[in-house]
């Protein structure tokens, strides 16, 4: 098992030793349901959509945003880089159903000018009345580097 499989399997069994929501409700959608609109969203860069997967109170937190926001005001994981991609692919790796609501194992890549950013993550939700109530979502914020000024090098100079 590589070093991020095994830290995602970590913070898997984290979650589900101290899941505190009770079944989500039978009204609204499923988390299955959801799982797969926020796939939807995340691919087609959609910021609408993305929002109405949560309730009117939910928060989200991700390393880019760094404390909880209110969802509906946030325009979805790596947002910014929806606009600039030329290319852009999310991908469902794995969904882990827990009580209450889900985590999502996911992967996405982008490409801007000639970077090509890959990032892998782990999106834990608690879904409340057929909603996203909160949502944590965990990624490495290290190929954001790739898009930093370069130096010259001094071979360079």
């Amino acid at each position: 098992m590589n070093k991020l499989a095994a830290v995602l399997e970590l913070l898997r069994l984290a979650f589900l030793s101290t899941w505190p929501f009770s079944p989500p409700s039978v009204a609204g959608a499923t988390t299955t349901e959801l799982v797969e609109q926020w796939r939807k969203a995340c691919e087609n860069r959609d910021s609408t959509a993305w929002q109405a997967l949560f309730s009117e109170e939910a928060t989200y937190e991700d390393p880019a945003v760094r404390r909880p926001v209110q969802a509906r005001l946030h325009r979805g994981p790596l947002s910014q880089l929806w606009a600039q991609a030329a290319q852009w692919q999310c991908v469902v790796r794995e969904y882990m159903p827990l009580e209450g609501g889900g985590a999502i194992v996911w992967s996405a890549s982008a490409k801007l000018g000639g970077d090509e950013l890959g990032f892998v993550g782990l999106a834990v939700f608690a879904v409340e009345n057929g909603k996203v109530a909160w949502m944590r979502n965990y990624f490495d914020t290290r190929p954001f580097l790739k898009l930093l000024p370069r130096s010259p090098t001094p071979e360079a100079r």
